[in-house]
C-alpha cells in the first residue's frame, strides 16, 4: 500500500535520482527505519582542506527483516569517501561527479556470520572523508534491489574492485568502501 509518506519519499528520491521518476523505478518508503546520528566531526586534511564524516546507526524495524531483503541507498554529496559497516552488505557503489551512492542490503536473517550481539535491528554506518557536512541522503526500499539504472546509467566500478582485491571474493565479504579523489575505488 503506498501511502502520503511514500509518495513523498518517491519525490525527494526522483529529485536526487532524475531517472528514478520512471514508473519501472521501485518507491522508496519513509517509514520502516529512523536514523540517529551518533557523531559528527570535522577534521583537517592538509592546510587548506578540510574533511567531514558522520556515524549514523541505522534501525530497521524488525518486521522489515524478511525473506524480501530491504535495501537503502545512501546518496552522498561527495565523490571521495571512506565508508564502512559489518552488519549490512555492501550491494553496490556508483561514483558520480559531486555526488556519489552506496547500496546496501539486509544480512539473511539465518546467515551464520550474522552475529549482532547487540541490537540485531540496527546497524552502524561511518561515512567519513567528506567534503561537505551534508549527511547522506537515505531512501529504504523493503526488497532487495537489483536493477540500479534507476539511479545510475553509468556502468560500476565495484565488482572490478572486488576482483583486484584477493581477500575480498564477492559483494557479501566487503565491509569498507573508499572513493578517492582521483576516482579510485577500493574496497576491503
Amino acid at each position: 500500500m503506498t501511502t502520503t509518506g511514500d509518495i513523498s519519499c518517491f519525490a525527494a528520491f526522483a529529485s536526487y535520482y532524475p531517472g528514478g521518476e520512471s514508473s519501472t523505478c521501485p518507491i522508496p518508503s519513509c517509514s520502516g527505519y529512523h536514523v540517529e546520528v551518533v557523531d559528527s566531526w570535522v577534521s583537517r586534511l592538509g592546510k587548506k582542506h578540510q574533511t567531514y564524516g558522520h556515524s549514523l546507526k541505522i534501525h530497521v524495524n524488525s518486521a522489515e527483516y524478511d525473506g524480501n531483503m530491504w535495501s537503502m541507498i545512501l546518496g552522498v554529496n561527495s565523490s571521495r569517501m571512506f565508508v564502512s559497516s559489518w552488519n549490512v552488505w555492501f550491494k553496490d557503489v556508483f561514483e558520480g561527479a559531486d555526488k556519489s551512492t552506496i547500496v546496501v542490503q539486509q544480512k539473511h536473517v539465518d546467515e551464520p556470520e550474522q552475529k549482532d550481539l547487540h541490537g540485531q535491528y540496527s546497524f552502524n554506518i561511518v561515512v567519513d572523508w567528506l567534503r561537505t557536512p551534508d549527511l547522506p541522503e537515505i531512501f529504504f526500499f523493503e526488497r532487495a534491489l537489483e536493477d540500479f539504472s534507476c539511479i545510475s546509467n553509468s556502468p560500476s566500478g565495484f565488482a572490478a574492485a572486488i576482483e583486484k582485491r584477493g581477500k575480498v571474493k564477492d559483494w557479501m565479504d566487503v565491509n569498507t568502501v573508499v572513493l578517492t579523489e582521483r576516482g579510485g575505488l577500493r574496497v576491503k
